[in-house]
């Protein structure tokens, strides 16, 4: 049995500072940020996570000077984020959509309960997994993870979707960078954000979403929809983002420089920077979008 968490073509090159007001958005913007992969570097396990000690005052501070216009997007649970960034609690979506927290404080949730098939089909298929291989049970998803045993992929793909595939109208699999996930059908973080921006204080604004991986495509999309921009994070080939950008480094750059900009009352105007200094990330633009 293996062990089982639980946890609550060319582009052109462009520097990050253009595309953020490229379509005017940088007073009236909202922020959804993922948060494995770009808030933070992915690590071998979910716990392993290093969280920089600048993130909860970055986002707070941002939150402050976007009037609350900052929310999580997240395949996590909404508890284990809560626990990362605390003490700042932001809205957002947890397990992909199947947590939402509301900018009031409210949050809606399907039942945990609603998995437990799932997870006793896996926890008897895991017996014969090999070591390396980890169930994270976030309660109302189920993520497999192989990352330290690359080699049992084909066979994770095959017992995961063994285990929903009794009720394929109940659940669905989402597929991440070493990882296969059992959740619940229905919804996504693309859901997710076009619900809070009917929200105050994201309603009106033009989202920028940050995402690294293909569960991200769906919040790219729904930004895209509301007029909004998105950011692949490290390279990975057939996003749906308008741009990418190197890595989480990256992306705190870019937020502390929203953040500050804003502070300064500056934020409507582009930041001053000298063409190739070391501290300015470079983004590429997806050839396969339209010019913003």
């Amino acid at each position: 049995m293996r062990s089982m968490k639980h946890e609550g073509a060319a582009r052109k090159t462009v520097r990050a500072s253009l595309p953020l007001d490229a379509r005017g958005h940088r007073d009236e913007a909202a922020f959804f940020v993922d948060f494995d992969g770009t808030l933070v570097d992915i690590a071998p396990t979910p716990d392993a996570v290093v969280v920089p000690t600048r993130l909860a005052g970055l986002l707070s501070r941002l939150s402050e000077r976007t009037g609350g216009a900052v929310a999580v997007l997240t395949g996590r649970s909404l508890d284990t984020i809560d626990r990362k960034l605390g003490p700042t609690v932001l809205p957002g979506c947890g397990q992909h959509g199947l947590e939402l927290r509301l900018p009031c404080g409210r949050s809606v949730s399907r039942d945990v309960a609603e998995m437990d098939p799932v997870r006793r089909s896996l926890t008897a298929l895991s017996a014969d997994w090999p070591g390396g291989v980890e169930i994270e049970d976030k309660g109302l998803a189920l993520a497999v993870h192989f990352r330290a045993a690359p080699d049992a992929a084909a066979t994770i793909e095959r017992d995961v979707a063994r285990a929903v595939g009794h009720a394929p109208e109940r659940f669905r699999l989402r597929h991440g960078k070493m990882v296969v996930e059992a959740t619940l059908a229905g919804t996504s973080k693309g859901t997710a954000l076009r619900r809070l921006m009917m929200e105050a204080p994201f309603h009106g604004r033009a989202p920028i979403v940050f995402g690294d991986d293909v569960t991200d495509d769906d919040a790219f999309d729904a930004a895209r929809a509301f007029g909004g921009t998105s950011y692949q994070v490290g390279r990975r080939d057939g996003h749906r983002a308008d741009f990418e950008i190197g890595g989480p480094a990256d992306v705190l750059r870019i937020l502390e420089s929203r953040a500050d900009a804003a502070n300064r009352g500056g934020a409507s105007r582009e930041p001053t920077r000298r063409s190739g200094s070391s501290d300015e990330p470079a983004t590429r633009r997806n050839p396969r979008r339209a010019e913003p």
